[in-house]
């Protein structure tokens, strides 16, 4: 697990994210930092990983496809970014665990992509 919520944090979150041994992290919490940048597409190098939670920080781009790697992910928090933007990642789907992912007040478009099933958007 990684938390680091609320350390005013700043810069880009660090690719070397995908480095972390994958067998050890299930949550990765930055959230309510100063954080800027791309999402690192090396997050999606984590399959186990359960929580992700991004929010309230300043990044920006796309949600990267890698993200819809985790497919032990339940909750994705990228609310309060908004710098974010297009589409969410369709590969999403692939994990029947996801039951949360919110993008409230970032520019993610709508509608949702429909492989998404029964996950809780907001």
């Amino acid at each position: 697990n990684f938390y680091a919520d609320s350390n005013a944090l700043r810069g880009a979150i660090p690719t070397e994210v995908g480095g972390f041994d994958s067998s050890g992290m299930y949550r990765l919490e930055v959230q309510g930092n100063a954080l800027s940048g791309a999402i690192p597409t090396e997050l999606g190098a984590h399959s186990n990983v359960d929580r992700v939670a991004l929010e309230s920080n300043s990044l920006g781009g796309v949600v990267p496809t890698e993200v819809g790697l985790l497919t032990d992910m339940a909750e994705l928090r990228l609310q309060l970014n908004s710098a974010l933007a297009g589409t969410l990642p369709t590969e999403l789907g692939m994990s029947s665990k996801l039951a949360l992912i919110s993008v409230a007040h970032t520019t993610v478009e709508w509608p949702m992509p429909t492989e998404l099933g029964s996950a809780a958007l907001s």
